[in-house]
């Protein structure tokens, strides 16, 4: 963990077997997010059940396996919209650098260079200075709320 933050290994292909190399990169970022989201929203729905069927006699051991499954959902939610940001080598890079890498692969390699400099020293700057840069934890608990009013999550 770097900065109070998990660092995961990049999905590793090889783009020389892509049929459509620039689209098929793209549609590959977009599974990582989608797995993410669909991760998240089942783990709500397992809770949901949970707490459903939960008898009065037994609700404060429930509470912990819900209080677990909505914390794995804020997590997926998290990586999801993490993810997301435009700066190599997240999964929101590659919808600019398949374009650059159309025009300029030298310049689409500078993008994945400077990239991961850019996002340590955004993330240095959050944990040092005590400032939002990243606006992550405003949008994770908007989409964890509207997804848990949406599912009809009652608690």
């Amino acid at each position: 963990m770097v900065l109070g933050f998990g660092w995961a290994k990049p999905v590793q292909f090889n783009p020389d077997n892509l049929k459509q190399k620039h689209r098929d990169e793209i549609l590959i970022s977009i599974a990582g997010l989608l797995s993410n989201l669909l991760l998240g929203i089942a783990s709500l729905l397992v809770a949901r059940g949970i707490f459903s069927f939960a008898d009065a006699n037994n609700i404060d051991a429930i509470f912990v396996y819900i209080n677990t499954l909505a914390l794995w959902a804020v997590i997926n939610f998290g990586l999801a919209i993490f993810n997301m940001i435009p700066l190599p080598p997240l999964d929101g890079s590659h919808l600019y650098t398949t374009f650059f890498n159309r025009i300029s692969p030298a310049a689409a390699n500078r993008m994945y260079s400077f990239g991961m400099l850019v996002l340590i020293g955004i993330l240095l700057m959050e944990n040092f200075m005590g400032t939002e840069i990243l606006p992550i934890a405003r949008y994770v608990n908007g989409l964890t709320d509207y997804l848990v009013r949406l599912l009809g999550f009652q608690m």
